[in-house]
């Protein structure tokens, strides 16, 4: 869609035809492209006067009435919002989420910066959406700094990923979140670039960038928020090696398990699913993936962890290991056409794959998988573990007693 950002002043009898011609953009956008929004920025009056409002009122209501939604300029107040819901409420009853509260990154007029999130607390006090601009403010506000410290790339990378991260994480808990919900899912958590790029932890080519090869990132931080000294590091980007692309997850201190993913799968067809890591001590560290299958109709869910042979658990209701497929079901795999992202093997360039067939017979439909997660087991606080790839695509269910270790999901006692 298209944001109409208009920051000069028009002759009054102009306005009319303006009015009209962002009505006119609107109902052409809805027609030839689904789902697109065309959002006024409040920044002249119907007047013709250059004026910013900062509120929903009788001055810009017209382009709001055109059009899908209003970005509020930013140098508002409390007092501001007040009058822009109670213009709202005797106005436009059902449109409320359709104003849009600016937010400036950089901090002009308003609290910003890593307080955004304080700011954004306010707008969401009062159930009105919100518009964030400029949050390139986490790479720009680095660049003196970086300059100053002569930061190689490398450095100024891992600077202003931390600094971004820490950024989103404080705003997390007030945002609406949209994770993966179609199969086949499949993500290397590569983030478009890297030193190297890989292919099955093969070094294929060396620096690259293409964003369009970027893979699902985590949709849940990696911390809760805290002071920007002592975040805890769940997960971090490694750039030195790669099962498939630029870059995987490196993970080193996470107690007990930490999410990655809110999803929603559907399990009606059964799940297979896959994940590949290294590890940096073969003999006292390993990492597993853990599901947490939902029953819409029951509400009721199990916690399903997928790990090495030797993976244990307590007895916990509604708790459950699944069984690590072995080479012997690896043909009957590759005989009902299971389109694989990662290969039916062990191992391959240092990488450990691990495959699991989730039956969901003994279930009640309709199930889904809203959470997937890992947990770190290690011995040694130094160690770590790379994950480098998760998959998951919909199972045989016709077929699944073909597959001699699936795991029968099941509600504990």
């Amino acid at each position: 869609g298209w944001l109409l950002n208009i920051e000069c002043a028009l002759d009054e009898d102009k306005i009319p035809r303006l009015k009209d011609f962002v009505a006119y953009l609107t109902r052409k956008s809805h027609n030839q492209i689904p789902g697109s929004m065309i959002i006024w920025y409040d920044a002249i009056t119907e007047k013709g006067l250059l004026s910013w409002q900062n509120e929903l009122n009788s001055l810009n209501q017209g382009f709001f009435a055109a059009c899908d939604g209003i970005f509020l300029n930013y140098t508002w107040t409390r007092q501001h919002l007040e009058r822009s819901e109670n213009f709202i409420r005797n106005y436009y009853p059902r449109r409320k989420l359709d104003v849009f509260v600016g937010i400036d990154v950089f901090g002009r007029g308003q609290t910003a910066k890593l307080d955004t999130h304080s700011t954004l607390a306010a707008v969401i006090e009062f159930k009105f959406s919100t518009a964030i601009f400029a949050p390139g403010w986490t790479y720009e506000s680095l660049e003196e700094s970086m300059r100053r410290d002569q930061l190689d790339p490398v450095q100024c990378n891992d600077r202003f990923l931390k600094l971004n991260d820490r950024f989103w994480n404080l705003l997390w808990k007030y945002l609406y979140v949209r994770g993966p919900t179609e199969l086949p899912f499949y993500t290397s958590f590569c983030l478009g670039s890297g030193k190297i790029r890989n292919r099955l932890g093969k070094t294929l080519d060396e620096s690259w960038f293409n964003l369009s090869r970027q893979g699902f990132q985590p949709s849940i931080p990696y911390a809760a928020p805290r002071n920007q000294g002592i975040d805890p590091i769940y997960w971090t980007h490694s750039f030195e090696t790669a099962l498939d692309g630029g870059s995987c997850l490196r993970m080193e201190d996470i107690h007990p398990n930490c999410r990655l993913f809110a999803c929603d799968f559907a399990c009606g067809s059964d799940l297979l699913v896959g994940y590949a890591f290294r590890r940096s001590n073969e003999l006292s560290a390993d990492v597993r993936l853990v599901l947490k299958a939902y029953n819409t109709r029951y509400h009721d869910s199990v916690k399903i962890v997928c790990g090495g042979e030797d993976c244990h658990l307590s007895e916990r209701r509604n708790e459950m290991k699944a069984l690590l497929l072995d080479s012997e079901d690896w043909p009957r795999l590759l005989e009902l056409k299971a389109q694989l992202k990662l290969p039916l093997v062990a191992a391959i360039n240092g990488w450990e794959i691990r495959y699991y067939y989730l039956s969901f017979e003994a279930i009640v439909q309709p199930v889904s998988i809203v959470d997937i997660g890992v947990e770190l087991v290690k011995d040694d606080p130094k160690d770590h573990v790379l994950l480098g790839a998760i998959s998951l695509q919909a199972g045989f269910p016709a077929s699944r007693s073909r597959i001699r270790k699936r795991s029968i999901v099941t509600y504990g006692a």
